[in-house]
């Protein structure tokens, strides 16, 4: 791409593209740079915790492909691969701001909607480990062009695993069989 197309496009004279921007590198820096800033992460309510592991686990895994699996998020991740040998600083940026801390909050947030219950679990002392099958599916899905939903229900049995032992079974509703 050449920087006459990119002002074209942008409906700006050469002149004014290079008036804020010193090269075609400085544009992808300031677009990545500007997909490095963290979205809020507004997650509905968790399941009661009387609904089991299966309804925790599923809330769990639905926040975090609503959040990752957005095209944003997708293309931010093609770009960093494909460029993160040219600006390893923005792929530094990138962990510090926004994987870093969205890491903690989740393992802040399994802690406190579990009612402490997973406060011993390894997911909480080490909550990366719930990020990483969806980490593995959007990779898989940029690489090798894989359907996301496919990864969801293993991801749900995973945590189903790991959540089971520190909550309470999935209670059979009065009457029922």
């Amino acid at each position: 791409v050449r920087m006459d197309d990119i002002a074209a496009r942008c409906g700006l004279s050469k002149g004014g593209l290079y008036a804020h921007f010193q090269s075609k590198d400085g544009i992808f820096e300031a677009l990545l740079a500007r997909s490095l800033v963290p979205q809020q992460w507004n997650e509905p309510p968790p399941p009661p915790l009387r609904d089991g592991p299966r309804a925790f686990a599923q809330w769990v895994v639905q926040g975090l492909h609503a959040a990752l699996a957005q095209p944003a998020s997708v293309a931010t991740l093609r770009l960093l691969i494909a460029e993160s040998a040219r600006v390893p600083h923005l792929v530094d940026a990138w962990e510090h701001t926004v994987v870093q801390p969205r890491v903690a909050l989740l393992g802040e947030m399994l802690r406190a909607r579990s009612g402490g219950r997973l406060a011993d679990s390894i997911i909480v002392r080490e909550p990366w480990l719930v990020v990483a099958p969806v980490s593995h599916a959007l990779l898989s899905h940029v690489v090798f062009g894989r359907d996301l939903a496919q990864y969801r229900e293993a991801h749900v049995e995973l945590l189903c695993e790991l959540i089971g032992p520190h909550m309470p079974p999935c209670e059979v509703p009065a009457g029922g069989d």
